[in-house]
């Protein structure tokens, strides 16, 4: 981890090699931030403020992509709220391709990799409050080195063999404690992983993100990633509840995470919503009693799609027979006010 020179004369990296100041940030961020894709469909972070695990492993079914997350110290995996900084610098890399679309960009050389912003910009983008995001800074810049990712996932049409971490040699936080300027020269020199990278620059299959995403707890975070991934060309994403904790990371049992599920999709996400249905996958072996509420299906949809659902939204976890769709309900009178509503029409006919 790079350690901050305290005599306000620069960073020292690791080794004793002294860092100077940066001729010229890539921030402020003016396009808007953007994640890529792949980085938001998978779970790759602690869902925490405070991290507290130390392991994550995800394995698909389909696809057999695999995730694998370790980390080397006894601070725990970066958090998703420490991926805010990663989110934010590849919308810098982002901006930077479209400034300068030839630009050189070799993934192996880590000048190309490597990204200079103010502290200042970096919490206005991914609204941070500023003292919380200057304090905290270094913690979430070593947390992102320590933690170790390997995984099965192709980017830019390649594979990365064994570890590699988030940020690379090279990354180190100058902050305000370090100059008379204070505030005005606190900035981050971050060197972004390969893997990121060419993810980024040559799949180029980025998503927009709103500004509110930055005020959701972590598995809000989670489930608006999954809905923005799979819902991003106006379908629905009909998943089940056990599927959909492991896609988001979450820990909790599968009744709690039923709950949870529930009063979000009360509350609601930022475009989208979160239905339960009142059916079930079936299970290979089905034994008796109600169905496993990992096996409940949800329905993940965006806000403005039209209620056309086929199926009973659930209350009590009873099944109910498919409907094609609402209808509106026809007017039903008793007898004797049917008989002399049609007579009364019938009167006043020429």
């Amino acid at each position: 981890m790079a350690r901050v020179s305290k005599k306000g004369k620069g960073t020292e990296k690791t080794g004793g090699e002294i860092g100077p100041p940066p001729v010229a940030l890539d921030s402020p961020l003016h396009s808007g931030v953007h994640s890529e894709r792949r980085f938001l469909a998978y779970p790759f972070f602690d869902l925490t403020r405070i991290p507290r695990r130390h392991r994550i492993e995800y394995r698909e079914t389909l696809g057999g992509e695999h995730v694998e997350v370790e980390v080397t110290s006894a601070k725990g995996i970066a958090t998703i709220y420490d991926r805010d900084l990663l989110v934010y610098v590849g919308s810098l890399l982002r901006q930077r391709i479209q400034d300068n679309p030839e630009l050189s960009r070799d993934p192996k050389n880590a000048d190309h990799r490597t990204f200079h912003f103010s502290l200042h910009d970096f919490c206005e983008a991914t609204s941070r409050s500023r003292g919380d995001g200057y304090e905290r800074i270094e913690q979430v810049v070593e947390r992102l080195r320590a933690t170790l990712i390997r995984t099965t996932i192709r980017a830019g049409g390649e594979r990365t063999r064994g570890w590699f971490s988030w940020l690379t040699d090279g990354t180190y936080v100058r902050t305000r404690d370090d100059d008379e300027d204070r505030e005005g020269n606190a900035h981050v020199c971050a060197v972004l992983c390969e893997w990121l990278f060419k993810a980024i620059l040559r799949d180029g299959d980025l998503l927009a993100i709103p500004p509110n995403y930055f005020q959701l707890a972590p598995i809000e975070r989670r489930l608006y990633d999954l809905a923005h991934v799979q819902c991003d060309g106006g379908d629905q994403w009909v998943t089940t509840i056990g599927l959909l904790q492991a896609k988001t990371g979450s820990d909790m049992l599968a009744r709690h995470f039923k709950t949870y599920l529930s009063n979000v999709g009360a509350i609601g996400l930022p475009d989208y919503e979160i239905v339960l249905l009142d059916q079930y996958e079936q299970p290979e072996k089905r034994g008796r009693g109600r169905p496993s509420a990992a096996l409940q299906k949800v329905i993940i949809r965006p806000k403005d799609m039209p209620f056309v659902l086929g199926d009973k939204v659930s209350r009590r976890g009873k099944s109910a027979a498919p409907k094609l769709a609402r209808q509106p309900r026809k007017r039903m009178l008793p007898p004797l006010l049917d008989y002399l509503e049609r007579k009364s029409g019938e009167d006043a006919q020429p």
